[in-house]
């Protein structure tokens, strides 16, 4: 029970998180675009602050899941350049998506403002928001890829490890102790009786 609670409590607080983030980067967007137009009127402020949940939330979290499917099938620890392109292919692919859907169901449904009011505006938006959705995914995806690229050369470096260690055991294992033992009592007789034999048998 406590660890289903404990399981509760982080996907809140992870929740939580995200909400906060969504809100903070859709906000400062739309106060930048809007010279501070989104402070005229509570109605405005609190549309835009419905709006920047539905388009960054399904923005980050549409992308998230196409991620994590894309992994399956090219896991970014194998090859970190390939899963690179494809991540963003299909980041590209899903944003587009996202935006065109979640615009046109927003304006249409809840702000009674359709394509064909302003086609120019929709496209401009849709660009907009294209390109910081790529900017914000691009962050996350060189780094995720650096951090792939270290863990492969990681693990490159842990196999030439394991590789080396098997090595050396086996040349352990054709050093046999007995052989080693008799070649020295040999050589410590042979010292003492016959220096020039104990050279070509310390050379054999």
């Amino acid at each position: 029970m406590a660890l289903i609670s404990e399981k509760i409590k982080k996907i809140l607080i992870r929740t939580l998180r995200d909400i906060v983030i969504v809100l903070l980067i859709g906000l400062t967007i739309s106060l930048i675009f809007s010279w501070g137009g989104i402070f005229q009127s509570y109605d405005i402020f609190m549309g835009v602050v419905l709006y920047c949940l539905i388009i960054g939330g399904s923005l980050w979290k549409f992308n998230e899941m196409a991620s994590s499917l894309l992994n399956i099938f090219f896991p970014w620890d194998k090859r970190p350049g390939l899963a690179l392109a494809i991540d963003v292919i299909g980041t590209v692919i899903v944003s587009a998506i996202v935006i065109f859907t979640v615009n046109y169901f927003f304006h249409h449904l809840i702000a009674s403002f359709t394509f064909k009011d302003n086609p120019r505006y929709f496209i401009l938006v849709g660009v907009v928001q294209l390109f910081i959705s790529l900017l914000i995914t691009g962050v996350f995806y060189v780094t995720k890829y650096f951090k792939g690229w270290r863990a492969l050369l990681l693990r490159e470096e842990q196999i030439k490890r394991e590789s080396l260690k098997v090595q050396y055991e086996a040349l352990k294992s054709h050093i046999n102790p007995h052989f080693l033992f008799n070649s020295l009592s040999v050589l410590d007789s042979l010292i003492d009786v016959d220096a020039a034999k104990a050279k070509v048998f310390v050379g054999r």
